[in-house]
Parts: C-alpha cells; structure tokens; sequence
C-alpha cells in the first residue's frame, strides 16, 4: 500500500482550516511555517539540539572521515576492516538524527494497531462475500 504524503501545502492547508487561533490567510500561516523551518534548521546548523515535547529531538551527528578496506569476491562487493589492499577514502559527513518521544511513538502504535484491525475485519468481510 503506497503511503500518501503530508506536503507542506496540507500543513499550511489544515492549519488554516482546522486551527483553535484564527489566521488571516494561509499566506500568514505560511509566514509562520517558514519562520519556524528557518529557526529550526539555523539551530540545527549551530549544532543545537532541538527538543519538542510529544514529537521527538532532533540532533546533528557528525561521522568522522573513515578508510574502508573491500575486495571483489564471485561477483559482490564483500567489506572487510583489515584487508591490506584498495581502500575507498570516505569524507566527514553529517546526519541529522532524530529520537521519537513516547506520547509520539504511543500515539503512531495505536494508530497502526487500528489499522491493522480494520484491515483484518475487510478481510473477514471479503472472505464472508
């Protein structure tokens, strides 16, 4: 089953329509959206960590610049640490990680969980007819 993808258009969309406070356009939901994106991604930038209350936190983790051994071995690449011979260099990099709170990772497990049984009462019904 393909997912369906929550764009930033449905964020600003449903802000607008479904919000407690009262917005005088979606242009002024949009404003606030990108403040909030530029804030978030200037802290990430400085290296802070970015802690939500019932979504998660968000970190930057830096992987160092690395050597990794490999050779060729009936026709797939095999990784090896201590193999002398060609070396592929690989550069620091940076990953953006990011830690789920329990109220999130409760709220996504009920959600599948109701899922999941609706899908086996279809199936029941499909098996019936």
């Amino acid at each position: 089953m393909k997912k369906k993808r929550f764009t930033r258009k449905d964020f600003v969309y449903n802000l607008f329509n479904n919000s407690e406070w009262s917005f005088n356009s979606k242009a002024e939901v949009e404003r606030i959206l990108n403040l909030f994106i530029k804030e978030f991604q200037l802290s990430l930038a400085t290296d802070h960590v970015i802690e939500i209350r019932g979504i998660g936190t968000f970190s930057v983790k830096t992987i160092p610049a690395r050597e990794q051994a490999w050779k060729l071995n009936k026709d797939r690449l095999l990784w090896e640490n201590n193999h002398p011979e060609d070396r592929i260099k690989f550069s620091e990099c940076i990953s953006v990680r990011f830690k789920p709170s329990s109220t999130l990772r409760k709220i996504i497990k009920e959600a599948l969980n109701s899922i999941t049984e609706e899908a086996k009462r279809m199936s029941k019904k499909d098996l019936i007819n």
